[in-house]
C-alpha cells in the first residue's frame, strides 16, 4: 500500500508588481511530479480549486493529476469534480471500487455520454487515465472521491444545476479539498448581465472566500474540439518555464490566477473508433 502522509514543501509566494510568482516544486515526491504545487493558502482543508480550462488536452488532466496527487501525499480529503454527467456517477464509483482491469474499464466507458457523436473533448483518453489515476488511488486507501456534476438540461439551465451538484458534495465534505476541472466558460467567478457562469452560482452557494478560480494558460499546439468538425485543432499559445500556478493581486476577468501546463497535445476520444464529426 502506498503511503499518504509524505509532506510536500509549499513555499510561499514573493509579490510582483502585476501578480504572484508561480511556484514549482525542488524534486519529486513519492512519485508525484516535482511540479506544480499548489501554493500554501489553497493547499486547506475546505478549499475550492477550479480549474477553467480547453477541453481535449493531455494536459489539463495531467495536471489535475499531478495536484492530486500532491495533495493525496500531504493526507488530504481530496475530491476530484469532473464535467462528466451526473448519470454517470454509478460507474465511476464501480470503477474506483474495482480493481482497474480491462473489464472495470469498458464498463466504465460503457455509457451514453462516452459514445456520444459530438466528442468535444470531455469524452478524451486523458480523462478516462485521470480517473485510473484516482482509481489507484483509491485502490491504496488515500482519501479520494471523484464527482461527476454536469446536468443534463436545457443550455440556459447548465451553470445553475453544475453549481447546485457541487454545492451538495461541498456541503456533504466541508473539510476536503474539491479539485473541480471544467471548460473555461463555466470557470469565471464574475457574471456578465447575460450569463452567470457556473463558479460564480457556486461561490453564492458556498463560502466565497475558499472558492479560487484559475484560467488556463499553456505554450501552444493542439486540442481536441468541436468547431465545423471535431477533432485535433491547432491553438496558439506562449511558452513560460515549469508548469506551475500563479495567483493574482486581484480577480482579473473573473479568474484569480492561471495555471500553466507547458506545451498541449489533443487527446483523442476514449471510445475506439469515435471520431466526433459535429453537425
Amino acid at each position: 500500500m502506498r503511503p499518504w502522509t509524505l509532506s510536500v514543501l509549499f513555499l510561499a509566494l514573493p509579490v510582483e508588481p502585476a501578480c504572484k510568482s508561480p511556484l514549482t516544486a525542488p524534486s519529486d515526491v513519492d512519485g508525484c511530479a516535482a511540479e506544480p504545487v499548489l501554493p500554501r493558502d489553497l493547499a486547506t482543508p475546505g478549499t475550492t480549486l477550479i480549474l477553467g480550462e480547453t477541453h481535449g488536452t493531455r494536459e489539463v488532466p495531467t495536471f489535475a493529476g499531478d495536484l492530486a496527487c500532491h495533495a493525496l501525499a500531504q493526507g488530504r480529503a481530496l475530491v476530484l469534480a469532473l464535467e462528466i454527467p451526473a448519470s454517470e456517477q454509478a460507474r465511476i464509483d464501480r470503477f474506483l471500487a474495482s480493481s482497474g482491469d480491462a473489464a472495470a474499464h469498458a464498463d466504465l466507458v460503457s455509457g451514453e455520454f462516452w459514445a456520444f457523436p459530438m466528442q468535444d473533448g470531455r469524452r478524451s483518453q486523458a480523462t478516462v487515465d485521470l480517473l485510473a489515476r484516482a482509481q489507484a488511488w483509491a485502490r491504496d486507501r488515500a482519501p479520494i472521491t471523484v464527482v461527476a456534476f454536469d446536468a443534463e438540461v436545457p443550455p440556459a439551465e447548465r451553470d445553475a444545476a453544475m453549481a447546485e451538484h457541487l454545492a451538495a458534495a461541498r456541503r456533504a465534505k466541508p473539510e476536503a479539498l474539491f479539485l473541480v476541472v471544467t471548460g473555461g466558460l463555466h470557470a469565471a467567478r464574475a457574471a456578465s448581465p447575460d450569463f452567470e457562469p457556473m463558479a460564480a452560482r457556486l461561490a453564492a452557494l458556498i463560502d466565497p472566500s475558499r472558492v479560487v478560480s484559475l484560467r488556463l494558460a499553456h505554450a501552444g499546439g493542439a486540442a481536441w474540439l468541436c468547431t465545423e468538425e471535431c477533432g485535433p485543432h491547432e491553438i496558439d499559445g506562449q511558452r513560460r518555464g515549469p508548469r506551475s500556478i500563479e495567483l493574482f493581486d486581484r480577480l482579473t476577468d473573473g479568474f484569480d490566477g492561471e495555471f500553466y501546463v507547458g506545451p498541449i497535445h489533443a487527446s483523442p476520444p476514449a471510445v475506439e473508433g469515435r471520431s466526433g464529426i459535429g453537425g
